[in-house]
């Protein structure tokens, strides 16, 4: 690797491959294009998010457009939404976890390509089991956890861990103003759904021809076996978790065949585990997963994305509101992602300045500093009125929460990933995300419908307090798992199995 490549040299030390002093093509194409490193990486981060990561928050607004375009049943609706969430439960994991085995690069723009084929599926789909496919497909993408990979990889210190974190929340928070505002400014301009699948289509190739042209690959391979029984019961176990949960409102949660696939995705995760721990070369070695200064920004990962998603979704449904109901904010569809923009653009500005509080601080308290504002934010807000400039108070404090504990569970994470370590432990908190964020779709909308406005479909006002409350109880949940953060410790040593590649192995540990 040389000092041209997009996202820095190799790193230094006897863990490192050397340097041969002379540009690589990436080298050469990054010095013709006449833009640094940096700017280049947050461009490319910025489409792996816009495209690949948020486009769920564009796609969520438009959905009664969705269900008139393409003649959808309300339970059709649904899968649309949930389609790309059980798929990347299933797939990212473990597309993830192939990264470190067959390339970082190759497999990032494999995962690119899935989602402009998904995209296109979307575009020309006339029946809603052809919309339904394009949505699986784009919920097979791995994207960006391989690319929080590829950073870490980049990264010669623990310093420079930590930066790349806090920029990749500043690229996450722009992402989400923007897809906050796309389906709302789409609609105003006379486009669609169709046009809004275009667009994403658009950008994910240009991504790809970025990812093409100027990101390097890591030079480092993990020598494990393709171990197909662990991914098919990692697979299994985490597609019927999200499954059953998203579908616990209309089975009911008492219901026989819910609790039948809750108990049956439990075991099929405990026999996964069982089966890795058991194996000599495992492809999740659940040694490393289970230590310290790993879980528990594993599970705030998870956790952070329940109260980012779920407490903006109900800010929008709630300004949204007819105020006829006694409530309601009249909002429309572009208003309410301008509800949003504080939240978005502070996580964003916010996750710059992230890192420097986390080596003021430690990842530690950093992790437990947005948990408490969190926990106040809903905790005051369910004993408030409502008024639009409280809703944007609240939004910005979401903003804060999220770019103190995002940043910091993900520089813990990144941090104790040793070279061959990079894609499972990004999978791994990928999967966490996906696991433990489908908890509150159902959970939220559980809340909504307990009650209604008499002679109206809309959520009784009280409704709303409890969600408030609910997203109280989960930061304080994330605030005790925050108690438990091990400082990570930055260890440029190969894991186990995993060699350098510069023309044959250097180092094999």
């Amino acid at each position: 690797m040389t000092t041209g490549d997009l996202l820095g040299p190799a790193p230094d030390g006897d863990a490192a491959a050397p340097a041969t002093g002379e540009l690589s093509g990436v080298g050469r194409r990054v010095r013709a294009v006449g833009i640094s490193e940096g700017g280049l990486a947050i461009v490319i981060g910025l489409l792996i998010v816009f495209c690949l990561d948020t486009e769920q928050l564009t796609v969520i607004p438009l959905l009664k457009d969705i269900t008139a375009t393409f003649s959808l049943s309300p339970a059709q609706s649904a899968w649309v939404l949930s389609a790309t969430g059980i798929a990347a439960a299933a797939s990212v994991p473990v597309l993830s976890r192939l990264a470190d085995l067959f390339g970082m690069r190759r497999m990032l723009l494999l995962t690119t390509l899935m989602v402009v084929a998904g995209n296109v599926v979307c575009v020309f789909a006339q029946t809603p089991a052809a919309l339904l496919t394009g949505r699986v497909i784009v919920g097979f993408n791995a994207a960006l956890p391989i690319y929080y990979a590829i950073l870490r990889g980049r990264s010669r210190s623990g310093r420079e861990s930590d930066k790349y974190s806090g920029a990749m929340t500043f690229v996450i928070g722009l992402a989400i103003s923007g897809s906050y505002l796309m389906g709302g400014a789409v609609i105003s301009l006379g486009g669609g759904v169709r046009t809004v699948f275009w667009l994403i289509t658009v950008l994910s190739l240009v991504l790809f021809a970025f990812v093409w042209l100027f990101v390097e690959d890591i030079p480092v391979r993990t020598r494990v076996p393709l171990d197909y029984v662990g991914a098919l019961l990692l697979a299994a176990g985490l597609t019927l978790l999200v499954y059953s949960i998203g579908e616990a409102n209309d089975w009911g949660w008492g219901s026989g065949r819910l609790i039948s696939l809750l108990v049956l995705s439990v075991l099929l995760l405990v026999a996964w585990a069982v089966w890795e721990l058991r194996h000599r070369r495992p492809l999740f070695d659940l040694r490393v997963i289970k230590r310290r200064d790993v879980w528990p920004p594993l599970v705030i990962a998870g956790v952070v994305a329940i109260l980012g998603i779920n407490g903006a979704l109900a800010i929008s449904n709630y300004v949204q509101t007819p105020s006829v109901a006694g409530y309601g904010l009249d909002a429309t569809v572009l208003m309410a992602g301008i509800y949003l923009l504080p939240c978005g653009l502070t996580i964003a500005f916010g996750g710059g300045a992230v890192g420097f509080v986390i080596e003021r601080f430690g990842q530690r308290v950093t992790s437990i500093a947005g948990a408490s504002v969190a926990l106040i934010a809903f905790l005051w807000f369910s004993q408030v009125s409502g008024t639009s400039y409280q809703f944007f108070i609240l939004s910005f404090l979401i903003g804060v929460s999220y770019a103190l504990s995002y940043t910091a569970s993900t520089a813990a994470y990144l941090r104790a990933a040793r070279p061959g370590e990079q894609g499972m432990l990004t999978g791994a908190a990928r999967g966490a995300n996906t696991a433990i964020g489908a908890l509150g779709p159902p959970i939220i909308t559980a809340l909504l419908t307990a009650a209604h406005v008499p002679g109206t479909p809309l959520p009784a006002r009280e409704n709303y307090d409890r969600v408030w409350l609910f997203l109280a109880a989960v930061a304080f949940v994330m605030l005790l798992v925050g108690l438990l953060v091990r400082e990570a410790r930055f260890d440029q040593r190969p894991a186990d199995n995993t060699e350098w590649l510069d023309g044959g192995a250097r180092s094999r540990h």
